[in-house]
């Protein structure tokens, strides 16, 4: 059993837990306190060890230090890193409304979002955000905080399925990240002459799968700087991306709107805004009224019943979404539906 904040808030519970990690065949090494970075040890990615004399020396010294774990092949899994910041949920709700659940494995609960962390005896290299916006890959090189560590917002990592028995990655994501691989060395080169007109409709694109303007600006500039030959001045990719906002804003759907929402303006509470996405894709971007069961809900988003049901009534008692009672022909019972309020289908 791997130590937890709710078991022991204590020095102690550091040492503990990188013990267990290790015993679990874990490579960890030290991290400063409450942070992501810096390690605590040089060249820590050959320092990481399962040694249990090494690592009782390394929190002896800085016993509140944060855990760092090695992925890859040195601790035999790879990690699904998925941050809520970036719309990492709604890539992933996505894939899996496309492909299916995925399987039960080690989950943790991060500072930002949600590790899942799959067993891998092969080469899996780092990326980011190229399986999904807000989807990082933590392979051969890379490593994650693991709990109790604090991040540095103040949160607790906590884990939901301890990583005692970790699964195999299912076909439809390791293809997803093989195909990541291949695009990346098959980049086709955006000539001069086309430059502007292709990352205009390239974020038109992202904008309506809902990509936020943060996280569009950063995209469009990438593209600009790794496929223009030669790259646009960084003041004309500026004057891209504000017509991309300023088109899309003109012509934006109500479920759009209301993404845009849950993402910037509700309550910073990444269990809420995760159902709140969740919901939205049982929806249409005209704001179909959505359909979805608790059981459903509480299948795709990875939470209990009880918690769906209580953020969902927080969500409806702050006017976040509307809950009807719906009975269908012939049925004795209620089903419930949720519909968007008034104000999202109003021009932006």
């Amino acid at each position: 059993m791997l130590v937890t904040p709710s078991q022991s808030d204590t020095e102690q519970s550091f040492l503990n837990a990188a013990l267990s990690y290790a015993r679990l065949g874990f490579h960890v090494f030290p991290i400063k306190p409450k942070c992501k970075a810096p390690p605590l040890v040089k060249k820590w990615q050959e320092q990481a060890t399962t040694d249990m004399q090494t690592i009782r020396m390394w929190w002896t010294r800085w016993p509140n230090a944060n855990i760092g774990i090695a992925t890859g092949r040195k601790s035999g899994f790879f990690v699904l890193d998925i941050d809520s910041k970036n719309t990492g949920f709604v890539s992933l709700s996505n894939l899996i409304l496309e492909h299916g659940n995925l399987p039960e494995t080690g989950k943790q609960k991060t500072g930002s979002g949600e590790h899942y962390l799959f067993r891998s005896s092969f080469s899996v290299r780092n990326s980011a955000g190229k399986i999904g916006s807000g989807i990082d890959i933590r392979g051969d090189g890379g490593y994650i905080v693991a709990a109790p560590s604090i991040h540095p917002n103040g949160a607790r990592y906590e884990w939901f399925v301890e990583p005692t028995g970790l699964a195999n990655a299912p076909d439809w994501l390791l293809r997803h990240i093989q195909q990541s691989k291949s695009t990346t060395s098959t980049i086709k080169q955006i000539d001069e002459g086309h430059r502007n007109d292709t990352l205009f409709r390239k974020g038109c694109a992202l904008r309506q799968k809902g990509l936020k303007a943060k996280a569009l600006g950063a995209e469009l500039i990438r593209i600009n700087q790794n496929e223009c030959r030669p790259p646009l001045p960084d003041s004309e990719v500026g004057q891209i991306i504000d017509s991309v906002l300023k088109q899309s804003n003109n012509a934006k759907k109500p479920l759009f709107t209301f993404r845009d929402f849950v993402c910037k303006e509700s309550p910073k509470i990444p269990t809420l805004r995760h159902i709140l996405h969740t919901i939205s894709f049982f929806m249409d971007v005209d704001g179909k009224p959505a359909y979805p069961t608790m059981l459903q809900i509480a299948e795709m988003t990875g939470y209990s019943e009880p918690t769906v049901i209580k953020w969902i009534k927080f969500a409806v008692d702050e006017g976040l979404i509307i809950r009807k009672k719906h009975k269908p022909a012939g049925q004795k019972w209620f089903n419930y539906f949720y519909v968007l309020p008034s104000r999202f289908y109003s021009p932006p």
